[in-house]
C-alpha cells in the first residue's frame, strides 16, 4: 500500500493505530500531522517488513520503531513519489515512484506479494535497471526502462576502415559505435534472431591475418572478436535464416555458404562467381534476397536456385537486410542514407529512407520484430 498527501489535527496524519496493524512492504511518507507525521500507534504496530517511513531522514512515526529492512529516507517526499493522485493507468489513481526512488527495487528478499501493483502492472519490474527484477514498496511498480531497439551498420570509409554505428528504431538518431578500426575491413553484419548476438565477417583487404573470418561485435564498444576462418578470402555479406537460426553468407566469387557459429567454418551451399555484395532472409525464412549492383536476386532453398527479378535497387546496393515490415533495407554506395526496397512490388519506396550521413553502409543488422504482447 502508499499512503501519501493526508494530514491530521493532532497526530498521525498518515495512520492512526489503536489496535494491531502488520505493516509489509508498505510505502507512508509525505503526510502531515503536528506529531508523529507519517504514523501514531497506540496499539501493537508489527514492521520490519520492507516498508519506507517518512522523508528527510525522520520516519514520521511514534509508539513503535522502524526494523532492519525498514528505510527511512534522507531525501524530501518528492524525491520519493508524486505527492498528487494520477491516472497511472488502472482503475484508481496512484501516486507514482519517481525516477531514483529509494522505493524501487528495495524489497530484496524475492518475496512479491501481490502479483500486481494497484494499477495490474505485474511485479517484479527491473525498475531501476541494474538487470535484476525486484519489488518495489507501495502500491506502485515502476516498470522496466524500455531499451531503444539499435540498427546496426558498418560502415566502409576507405583504406579497409571499418565503423560500427547505430541507428535508434524510433527516433532514428545515429552514433559511431566505438572508434574508427582501421584495417579490419568488415563487410557483412547480422544479428542473431534469438540470442541477439551481433556478427561480423571479414573481406580481403582486412591486414591482420583474418581475411574472411567470422567475428562477433560487442554491442556496446564496436570491438571485434574473432570467432575463426571461414575458409575463404572474403566474406561479402551476412544473413540469418530466421527460422532455424543458421547463419548463410556470400563467399567473393565463390558462391552461397552456411557458417558455423562456434568456429567459423563455412560450407558452400550453392557455386556462383557473381559479386554478391548483400544478402537478406525474408522474415518467413523462405527466401534469401541477394544484391549484385542495382539487380536483386532471390535464392530458393527449395530448388536450390538462384534467380534474377529486378535490376532497379536504389543504387549500387553494399549491404541488404530485411526489415521487420517487409521491406528491404539496403545500404548504397554514395548515399548517405540507408534506402528501402519493396521486394514483393520490385519497386523502391523512398519514403521510408533514413538518413545515417555514412555514405558506403556495407552490412546492416535490423533487429526481429518484437513478439506480439
Amino acid at each position: 500500500s502508499t499512503v501519501s498527501g493526508n494530514s491530521a489535527a493532532v497526530q498521525g496524519g498518515g495512520l492512526y493505530n489503536y489496535g494491531t496493524a502488520i505493516l509489509a512492504r508498505t510505502l507512508i511518507s509525505g503526510n502531515t500531522a503536528p506529531t508523529a507525521p507519517e504514523i501514531f500507534s497506540d496499539g501493537t504496530t508489527t514492521a520490519d517488513n520492507f516498508n519506507l517511513f517518512g522523508h528527510s531522514g525522520a520516519s514520521g512515526v511514534l509508539g513503535f520503531t522502524p526494523g532492519a529492512t525498514d528505510i527511512v529516507p534522507n531525501e524530501i517526499p518528492t524525491a520519493t513519489l508524486a505527492l498528487t493522485l494520477a491516472s497511472n493507468g488502472g482503475p484508481t489513481q496512484t501516486h507514482a515512484l519517481v525516477a531514483a526512488s529509494p522505493a524501487i527495487d528495495a524489497v530484496t528478499d524475492g518475496s512479491c506479494p501481490p502479483p500486481h501493483d494497484q494499477r495490474g502492472v505485474t511485479r517484479p519490474q527491473d525498475g531501476d535497471g541494474d538487470t535484476v527484477a525486484d519489488c518495489d514498496i507501495g502500491a506502485f511498480e515502476l516498470e522496466a526502462p524500455s531499451s531503444p531497439r539499435l540498427i546496426y551498420g558498418v560502415q566502409d570509409t576507405g583504406a579497409s576502415k571499418s565503423q560500427v554505428l547505430t541507428v535508434e528504431e524510433d527516433t532514428l538518431t545515429v552514433a559511431a559505435l566505438g572508434a574508427l578500426q582501421a584495417g579490419r575491413d568488415i563487410s557483412g553484419l547480422d544479428l542473431h534472431p534469438t540470442t541477439h548476438t551481433l556478427y561480423g565477417s571479414a573481406g580481403s583487404k582486412n591486414s591482420f591475418a583474418q581475411k574472411g573470418f567470422l567475428f562477433t561485435v560487442d554491442k556496446g564498444t564496436g570491438a571485434l572478436t574473432p570467432v575463426g576462418p571461414t575458409g575463404f578470402n572474403s566474406v561479402e555479406a551476412l544473413s540469418f535464416r530466421p527460422t532455424d537460426g543458421s547463419l548463410w553468407g556470400w563467399a567473393e566469387r565463390k558462391g552461397l555458404v552456411t557458417i558455423d557459429l562456434s568456429t567459423g567454418a563455412a560450407t558452400r551451399v550453392l557455386k556462383s562467381s557473381k559479386g554478391v555484395e548483400g544478402l537478406a532472409w525474408n522474415n518467413a525464412g523462405t527466401l534469401l534476397y541477394a544484391s549484385v549492383g542495382r539487380k536483386l536476386l532471390v535464392f530458393n532453398p527449395a530448388s536450390n536456385r538462384l534467380t534474377h527479378i529486378a535490376s532497379n535497387l536504389p543504387g549500387p546496393a553494399e549491404a541488404l537486410e530485411m526489415r521487420p515490415d517487409g521491406l528491404l533495407a539496403v545500404g548504397v554506395d554514395g548515399s548517405t542514407a540507408i534506402q528501402a526496397y519493396d521486394p514483393i512490388r520490385t519497386q523502391p519506396v523512398p519514403a521510408e529512407a533514413i538518413p545515417t550521413g555514412f555514405n558506403d553502409v556495407e552490412g546492416i543488422a535490423w533487429p526481429e520484430a518484437p513478439p506480439l504482447p
